[in-house]
């Protein structure tokens, strides 16, 4: 393996909540939009959590092909593929110049769950007299479930079906980490480059946090109040938060080794100069570990070659927990107290094993314009929360960027952006 091999990012593909595409996305963070709304597939009788990152500027039939793909597509697939066509436009980069078998793809994904409604009929007609029968659900499922219906809902369909598109026989491989997924691909990715595996690898993460099952289950992070208005209820860092407010999305990047970019003439965003993933057990009662966080970023910064007081950059994890987002704080202020903080949960929402991949950007867009993207809510930061929380776009001239993701079941990783 070749760890002197420059990564670098050439092209950036985004769905998200407050916008499809990197420029309408980008400048609706430059605004502080909140992406947090009234959902339209929940209804108070059904659950109290009737409100979170919702797309509304999102069609996958403009981006997905063949459009027959798409019945075999979850919606998690159609936001992965869409925003793949996009970076791989930005990107430039064409798969017909470069032999197959040295373009990979590696994707961050989540369990992805089925909707309650798409086998209701089958429960159904499994209860022909009010009372289940187990012994009428195989011969109902035959008859009411579409063939294909697990192929929507497997973690890995969605590196699998935009590898078939573009023809890529190199490396494929999906990792299901929870909201650890995305930077865990891009770090696989970096090693399928620099082992010498892949000139070229697609990565891409997608998740999230609001489908109706995905409601259901909350899993260890409460889900938190509704504010007035809507927009404001994800509040990360806040000094009155309580809980994520759910999202959903995707973001995809060109991760390309330097010199296979400069064959190609393309035009590197940043590189990524350096990423550590850890583990720390969480202590009893608590969600996450300040240890695993610490030793993410701190690994993640030596081994851009960097000290710490050179990160100029921070885009944080922080969601609204009240236990992870202290978390956060406590580390950024004492790894990286001179970085301006953005935590773009605050708009977006917690967009599952999405945000790793999107948030990465974030960081990317924030070197490439020299400005930091304000968080939403700021001002009601925790007033004990030594870091310096971006309220207002804030110009910047840093050159080092990190991003971190961590876990409530303690795994945390972290990334090193460097400018170009």
């Amino acid at each position: 393996m070749d760890l002197r091999k420059d990564v670098v990012i050439t092209g950036i593909g985004v769905v998200s909540p407050i916008g499809t595409g990197v420029d309408r996305f980008w400048s609706s963070l430059i605004q502080g939009r909140s992406g947090v709304r009234d959902l339209t597939h929940v209804t108070p009788e059904m659950l109290p959590y009737t409100y979170g990152g919702q797309l509304d500027d999102f069609d996958p039939k403009a981006y997905v092909r063949p459009r027959k793909t798409l019945k075999v597509m979850s919606r998690e697939l159609q936001t992965a593929f869409s925003a793949c066509v996009m970076a791989t436009q930005q990107s430039g980069f064409d798969a017909c110049d470069t032999p197959k078998e040295r373009i990979g793809t590696v994707f961050g994904s989540e369990m992805l769950y089925g909707e309650p409604e798409e086998i209701q009929p089958t429960v159904a007609r499994s209860s022909p007299e009010g009372r289940f029968q187990p012994e009428l659900w195989g011969q109902s499922a035959m008859r009411e479930i579409f063939p294909l219906w697990m192929l929507k809902y497997l973690p890995n369909m969605a590196a699998c079906h935009y590898g078939i598109a573009i023809g890529a026989l190199g490396p494929n491989n999906t990792i299901v980490m929870g909201d650890t997924s995305g930077l865990s691909a891009v770090a696989e990715s970096i090693s399928v480059i620099q082992r010498g595996a892949a000139d070229v690898v697609v990565t891409c993460s997608t998740g999230t946090r609001i489908s109706l099952t995905r409601l259901l289950y909350q899993g260890a992070v409460p889900y938190g109040s509704l504010r007035d208005p809507v927009g404001s209820s994800s509040r990360p860092f806040a000094v009155d938060r309580d809980g994520l407010i759910g999202g959903e999305g995707a973001a995809a990047v060109i991760l390309e080794s330097r010199e296979h970019a400069e064959r190609r003439g393309a035009k590197p965003i940043v590189s990524v100069a350096g990423t550590s993933c850890n583990f720390g057990a969480p202590a009893p009662g608590r969600r996450g570990s300040s240890e695993a966080l610490s030793l993410a970023i701190g690994n993640a910064i030596q081994r851009a070659g960097a000290t710490p007081d050179e990160i100029g950059i921070a885009v944080s994890h922080a969601m609204g927990d009240p236990m992870l987002d202290q978390i956060d704080a406590q580390v950024h202020a004492t790894l990286v107290p001179g970085a301006i903080v953005t935590a773009p949960k605050g708009a977006t929402g917690h967009t599952g094993a999405g945000c790793g991949v999107m948030e990465m950007c974030i960081a990317a867009l924030s070197l490439q314009n020299g400005i930091v993207p304000p968080t939403v809510n700021a001002h009601l930061k925790d007033p004990s929360f030594g870091i310096d929380l971006a309220d207002s776009p804030r110009k910047t001239d840093a050159s080092l960027a990190v991003q971190s993701n961590h876990s409530a079941t303690g795994n945390a990783i972290a990334v090193v952006l460097r400018k170009e």
